[in-house]
């Protein structure tokens, strides 16, 4: 891992109503100072209330919403601006696949979090909180940011509906799994995917099967379909079952 990739950065409990709550403020043409002072006002009597604090939780999470849909990032700006444009389409509860998607492009640490959960659902069908957070720590160091952070994404990930508490404490299953709406979704979010990814390139099939996006069931897509929906992406052949696509730099 690079420095980046070493940074927790997601270390809130975020709800999925605030990221659409910020990404329509941008819809609605608002800009970075006016974003800002809306989420305040909005977060205002939800989170750290009367704090004092010089950097609270709310200026945090608000601080996460405005990395994922607003502050300037010329490696991400053509994807967000096409999110941007299927959230105006797609119906609310399939929203959920493009805020997935450019947090992902935003936050490694979402990702690994998420990798390990799907990976670990796929094995077992169950998964809880300290398997998660063991596997977590190896990558990002055993210290009680991780393990905090951690907890955080994963009960953000419940509050989400894409993880359900089983009878036992701490244990999770399978929660919603949303499809993507079509192909030109399908390709953008594989396109976010390799975002995430540090080489930033990856195996079509290992992209459509990867577990970070446990929730979300992918419309089946071809190398032709990567080639007509994204200009930024390059295709190569592998082999004769599978294509290697990378960022275009």
């Amino acid at each position: 891992m690079n420095h980046r990739e070493k940074q927790v950065g997601f270390s809130q409990r975020v709800r999925l109503e605030w990221f659409d709550f910020t990404s329509n403020l941008v819809i609605s043409g608002k800009d970075r100072s006016m974003i800002n002072k809306e989420l305040q006002n909005h977060l205002k009597n939800e989170i750290s209330i009367e704090s004092k604090s010089v950097r609270s939780n709310r200026d945090k999470i608000i601080s996460i919403l405005m990395n994922v849909w607003v502050n300037d990032n010329n490696e991400i700006s053509e994807l967000r601006a096409e999110g941007i444009e299927l959230l105006k389409d797609l119906p609310n509860k399939k929203h959920i696949i493009i805020h997935w998607g450019m947090i992902s492009a935003v936050y490694p640490f979402w990702t690994v979090v998420a990798n390990n959960v799907g990976r670990l659902l796929k094995l077992q069908g169950k998964v809880t909180s300290s398997q998660i957070k063991r596997r977590v720590k190896e990558q990002f160091g055993d210290r009680e940011t991780v393990e905090r952070a951690t907890s955080l994404v994963i009960r953000t990930f419940r509050d989400w509906d894409v993880l359900t508490e089983t009878d036992r404490r701490l244990e999770y299953q399978q929660g919603n799994i949303i499809n993507t709406e079509n192909e030109k979704v399908t390709c953008w979010l594989i396109e976010a995917l390799l975002h995430s990814n540090i080489s930033r390139s990856a195996s079509l099939n290992e992209l459509v099967n990867s577990n970070i996006i446990f929730p979300i069931r992918l419309i089946k897509v071809n190398e032709r379909d990567i080639r007509n929906h994204s200009e930024r992406i390059d295709v190569m052949n592998q082999s004769d079952n599978n294509y290697m696509i990378s960022l275009k730099r």
